[in-house]
């Protein structure tokens, strides 16, 4: 080992030689820096290589670098020598050396991929591209990434070609590189119409007759003369309906068939190709649109989703227009005949989120509104979500009010509908307050304006009403989050302390325990207790908790973690760090196993007290849990 470190150490003679000669590093500096390239390098000898230590050096070498270029240019020097690559090139090669190590590490091989980029080490980046596709072919990213670098960088489309042929080859049934090799033969189309635009191949302009000679022909000459110019032609004007076919996306078809054939039985993998088209232009995009849109269809007539795509693309199809209102004339058509061959809530629902993304996109004319609302109300019977997507269109087509009313229509239809409830209290609450806004005082005495309590009141209304409806139902998900509602609506308003628990505990009873929406309400339950009535009350609610069923989920975490910022928050005392210890101990038992993260908290919680024997026993507990962790191994043990 040591004669290893050894001749690493006198490779790099030369490169301080000429730092220490042109003054940009002095003899001490250079001395600091042999010492700390010897300790790296006697590091990267050791068994197992740890893959920090890798990216440590690394660190170190590219801040030196840095510094090295920022004296350089502060001192003038212009010259290129020795030192100006040796530091770029010893990156390479402690990459090199950890890629040998940790070859399953796609992580550690895109860094390289990112630092070889950034510096333009072309030829470097090509040969790693090879070897990471021959350790990694399953790996959608490093095709991905390696056909983009031959196609934008290297200029290259036959490389990126064959790279994404390749590996489909190899991951036949991979919707991403589908779709990415999709997009890229789209990229070339696009690529060859600027450049036929840039050189005018395309403009139909006379050309200037050519000077010629009044010459007789010779006999049998005019005949051979004309099967020639005919063979000419024939092959000239097959070259061109080839080269057309292609500027209008023969290609892409090609790849989208072949795709389909490989992965048949997913409509969304079809609209996922629709996406990507919509992107580029439609003068060339439109056919490959349409024929995506007639294999989908035609595989899938009673997809829901196909039928709203193939619909909505009326309004890509010649986007380029300023005519919106053509465009939607040809979506409505479309609509009128999907909701007659396919009549489900999902295709009604399709319609009525579409009409909403209409709205917010661009303003609606009249006849748009008109034919909107008329196919709205031909829809028939709506669901709960259907109702809410129909209040949320007339809240932006007709104002507050209109869907105020809209949703005292839907929760009369589905009284037990918590969601409806909740919409219906926010728009409650948004109309109470424009209204409290709008209050114009009388001229000879001033009236007074609604102040923000009658705003929550107006909402409490509503939840109350919607708790009631839902009561048959309280251990429904949708009704703990009402709620939720309930509770921060009686919170904001002037309420005792008494009822505010007294509905708390009334909710969580309600609620299925260890639910997400159970432990929602238990952290406003101790954020509030903890807020209105002290520690001491936050201290007893809490171990009400903690002497109950603890399930080893992320809400418990939450809870948990919350308990220890609270008691660390007090003053620093010897009960405080028992209770905490026994916090942070509960945590470890339910998650030390899986999330390194708890152990840094716990480290963290005792160095932050200058307790550093406290935090490195429990830095030793951690590395036998976690023996070969990145980030453990940063934090170094105090002595």
């Amino acid at each position: 080992m040591a004669d290893a470190v050894q001749y690493m150490m006198e490779k790099m003679i030369p490169e301080l030689e000429d730092l220490q000669h042109l003054k940009i590093f002095s003899k001490e500096e250079v001395r600091q820096i042999v010492q700390k390239r010897r300790d790296f390098e006697y590091t990267m000898k050791r068994t197992p290589l740890r893959k920090v230590d890798c990216l440590r050096y690394i660190e170190y070498e590219l801040n030196l670098d840095a510094l090295r270029r920022q004296r350089k240019k502060r001192m003038g020097l212009k010259k290129s020598t020795l030192s100006d690559h040796t530091g770029i090139s010893r990156v390479h090669n402690i990459f090199d050396r950890a890629l040998l190590k940790h070859r399953g590490d796609v992580d550690l091989w895109l860094q390289h991929i990112a630092f070889c980029k950034n510096q333009g080490s072309t030829k470097i980046l090509s040969l790693l591209f090879t070897h990471a596709l021959q350790v990694h072919p399953r790996n959608e990213a490093l095709w991905i990434e390696a056909a983009s670098w031959e196609f934008a960088t290297n200029l290259n489309v036959d490389s990126a070609r064959v790279l994404m042929q390749r590996s489909i080859r190899i991951n036949p049934h991979s919707q991403k590189l589908w779709l990415e090799y999709f997009r890229l033969e789209l990229l070339y189309v696009q690529k060859l119409r600027a450049r036929r635009e840039v050189l005018g191949l395309d403009d139909k302009k006379a050309l200037p007759k050519e000077l010629s000679l009044d010459i007789a022909p010779v006999e049998g000459e005019e005949d051979d003369a004309s099967k020639a110019a005919d063979a000419v032609a024939d092959a000239t004007s097959a070259v061109e309906d080839s080269r057309r076919e292609i500027l209008l996306g023969a290609i892409p078809k090609i790849v989208f068939h072949n795709a389909v054939q490989a992965i048949p039985s997913d409509a969304a993998f079809r609209l996922a190709f629709l996406d990507i088209t919509n992107l580029f232009p439609s003068a060339y995009a439109k056919p490959v649109a349409d024929a995506i849109l007639a294999s989908a269809t035609m595989e899938f007539p009673t997809d829901a989703a196909v039928w709203a795509a193939f619909c909505d693309q009326a309004m890509h199809d010649d986007a380029e227009s300023d005519d919106v209102d053509s465009r939607r004339k040809v979506a409505i058509e479309r609509f009128h005949t999907a909701l007659v061959n396919l009549a489900t809530d999902a295709m009604r629902e399709a319609f009525l989120h579409w009409c909403v993304s209409e709205l917010a996109r661009t303003p609606a004319s009249p006849w748009f509104t008109t034919q909107m609302e008329q196919t709205m109300n031909a829809l028939g019977p709506l669901s709960p979500v259907l109702h809410f997507v129909w209040v949320d269109y007339t809240l932006r087509a007709h104002g507050l009010q209109a869907a105020v009313a809209k949703a005292h229509k839907a929760t009369s239809a589905f009284p037990t509908d918590a969601k409806l409830w909740l919409f219906r209290a926010q728009l409650v609450m948004r109309l109470a307050s424009v209204q409290a806004q709008d209050v114009a005082p009388p001229a000879t005495k001033r009236a007074k304006k609604p102040t923000q309590t009658s705003v929550f009141t107006a909402a409490l209304v509503v939840v109350e009403e919607g708790l009631k409806h839902t009561a048959k139902q309280g251990n429904n998900g949708d009704a703990a989050l009402l709620w939720q509602r309930y509770l921060q609506l009686l919170m904001s308003k002037p309420a005792s302390t008494t009822a505010i628990r007294a509905a708390f505990q009334k909710a969580l009873k309600a609620a299925t325990a260890w639910t997400p929406s159970w432990s929602t309400l238990r952290q406003q339950y101790l954020r509030w207790t903890h807020r209105a009535l002290g520690l001491a009350a936050t201290r007893t609610l809490y171990k009400t908790f903690l002497a109950g069923q603890m399930l080893p989920n992320e809400d418990t975490l939450a809870f948990l973690r919350w308990t220890v910022q609270v008691e660390a928050a007090e003053p620093d005392s010897a009960a405080q760090r028992t209770t905490v210890q026994g916090l942070f101990e509960k945590i470890v038992d339910l998650y030390g196993e899986d999330n390194e993260d708890v152990w840094v908290e716990y480290i963290q919680f005792y160095r932050e007290r200058g307790l550093h024997k406290e935090a490195n026993d429990v830095h030793w507990r951690s590395t036998r849990t976690f023996p070969s962790s990145t980030l453990l191994a940063n934090l170094h043990e105090l002595p």
